[in-house]
């Protein structure tokens, strides 16, 4: 399997080979790259991806055989990271379903899904980021694909494997939550503990602009059949631009000198009045 930085940058290179500009939604669901407004897109809108596998017209297969839907959106500050970032864009995989539905070979079976957004916007080069994934399991047996409902499931029988935000193909540091994998808890529509990194202050390019790249990297495994991966709020990556230090520094030079400048004048003023 491909590893997480490798995953990344060739969702990059796609991004990359979208006209007009690397600035729309793009996702990989376990093999299937799907391009905002491309075909597999279920949803016609700008900076947005809809996409369910088991769609008659529009589906297809992810690699595992585990069956998916779910959103890519972008969104403005909110959400699971309001708490640690709560200012910023945010992108966010949410109303998401994984469902072990087609018959597996014995033993978990592993799902990728990455999903990325390129903004028209410059920033500047320092900036605070932060990432979250808020997940719930559940079991579907006997019941339509996606339905959830029907025995209860064990724990440890899923995990999240692994989850890591991205800004320009550079990790989002500071993780906080259990360390994965993270087993799943008992019962029936249970949440994981919550996991994700930051809020942390970054430096790409200190003292210029960047156009920052958000990318979300999402991998769990579902043991039993039938079984649930959930994402009923999201996973979430987003960024605060945060003022320089070189540029307040300046800012604040700038401040004293036109004060003191216009102290001078006013006193020059009172002079030639006497």
């Amino acid at each position: 399997m491909p590893n997480a930085a490798s995953r990344v940058l060739a969702l990059l290179v796609v991004l990359i080979g979208i006209a007009p500009a690397a600035r729309a939604v793009v996702v990989n669901v376990d093999g299937q790259v799907i391009a905002d407004q491309g075909f597999w897109d279920l949803d016609p809108t700008v900076d947005a991806v809809r996409f369910d596998s088991t769609d008659p017209f529009q589906g297809f297969t992810t690699s595992s055989g585990i069956d998916a839907k779910g959103d890519v959106v972008l969104a403005g500050p909110g959400g699971a990271l309001a708490a640690i970032l709560p200012t910023g864009p945010r992108l966010v995989l949410t109303n998401f379903v994984a469902d072990r539905y087609q018959p597996l070979a014995p033993g978990p079976a592993s799902f990728n899904i990455v999903f990325s957004h390129t903004f028209a916007t410059m920033i500047p080069g320092i900036f605070t980021a932060a990432d979250v994934v808020q997940a719930f399991q559940d079991d579907g047996s006997g019941l339509v694909v996606y339905f959830p409902g029907g025995s209860p499931v064990l724990a440890g029988e899923d995990a999240i494997l692994a989850w890591q935000g991205y800004v320009n193909s550079v990790a989002i540091p500071g993780p906080f939550g259990p360390a994965p994998p993270i087993p799943n808890p008992a019962g029936l529509g249970n949440p994981y503990p919550l996991y994700g990194h930051g809020a942390s202050v970054m430096s790409l390019l200190p003292g210029a602009l960047i156009q920052p790249t958000l990318v979300g990297d999402l991998t769990f495994s579902l043991g039993g059949p039938r079984n649930q991966f959930i994402l009923q709020n999201s996973a979430e990556v987003g960024f605060s631009a945060v003022p320089e230090p070189t540029t307040a520094l300046l800012l604040g030079v700038g401040c004293a000198a036109l004060g003191a400048r216009r102290g001078r004048r006013r006193q020059t003023a009172r002079g030639e009045a006497a």
